[in-house]
């Protein structure tokens, strides 16, 4: 259940790739080999960069499985559904598979999202479910990476690891949201304790994500698993030159996250 094979100079320096229902809406297609096609030129841009990898168990997976072996590094399986399930107002996750098929698939660790509202109904039942999910990675001996994100008017994560640590959910890695600030940064830090937490990426500009992995490699966080921020310019902007991007840009973006931890 050691984290320390996803990290290079003891940080986690991760790609994630296992973006399914989104990824097919970004790219504006459905065909598999498309899809498929995208990921690896993903994956090639960045192969000898990152530590570890987040992918989907479909496209992700297969355009991994096309590479040396010898270039591969360890990778994430997400145990949950794409999506959610409206319920009582609020979103629900729902599982896809267990921590053991997961394994059986040469997944080194568990990636579970969480979208959790304290305020929701199903708040308790997205707590009880991270539960399920930490119980079925320790019987399997998985490093568990508990990513979650808020939703609705209130965004508090100091408030929301506080709820989970009191529910004795404390997961191999915490996969976070921003909190806000430097300061928060650091107070997160200091109630994690020995349990390491990285930054997620969520979509927003390179250029936000950047300034946010700055607050957070000064305070204490362990790293980054970063998606959108880092490459979703090769869908959204039509007058990017896509091989130079896949070439220089897109590598040149690690290359400088990387920087603020090393």
């Amino acid at each position: 259940m050691n984290p320390k094979i996803f990290t290079q100079n003891n940080y986690f320096f991760m790609l994630a790739l296992d973006h399914r229902g989104s990824f097919e809406k970004l790219a504006n297609s459905k065909d598999e080999n498309t899809l498929i096609n995208f990921k690896y030129e993903i994956i090639n841009s960045l192969i000898y960069q990152f530590s570890g990898i987040l992918i989907d168990d479909n496209y992700g997976f297969k355009a991994y499985s096309l590479f040396n072996k010898d270039l591969l590094k360890p990778f994430l399986l997400p145990i949950e559904k794409s999506g959610y399930l409206e319920h009582a107002g609020g979103r629900q996750n729902e599982l896809y598979t267990s921590s053991f098929e997961i394994k059986e698939k040469g997944a080194r660790g568990v990636k579970l999202l969480i979208y959790f509202n304290k305020k929701d109904q199903n708040a308790k039942k997205q707590i009880e479910l991270a539960k399920v999910v930490k119980e079925q990675c320790l019987q399997d001996s998985m490093p568990l990476f508990l990513e979650i994100v808020h939703y609705g008017e209130s965004k508090d994560v100091l408030d929301t690891i506080s709820i989970f640590k009191q529910e004795g959910i404390n997961p191999t890695v915490f996969k976070l949201e921003y909190p806000g600030s430097a300061k928060n940064c650091r107070a997160l830090t200091e109630m994690l304790e020995d349990t390491p937490w990285i930054l997620l990426s969520q979509g927003v500009t390179f250029k936000e994500f950047y300034k946010q992995c700055f607050d957070a490699s000064q305070n204490g966080c362990g790293g980054f698993l970063a998606g959108r921020s880092l490459w979703q310019d090769i869908f959204t902007n039509s007058e990017l030159n896509k091989s130079r991007f896949l070439n220089e840009e897109l590598p040149s973006r690690f290359r400088k996250l990387k920087d603020l931890f090393n």
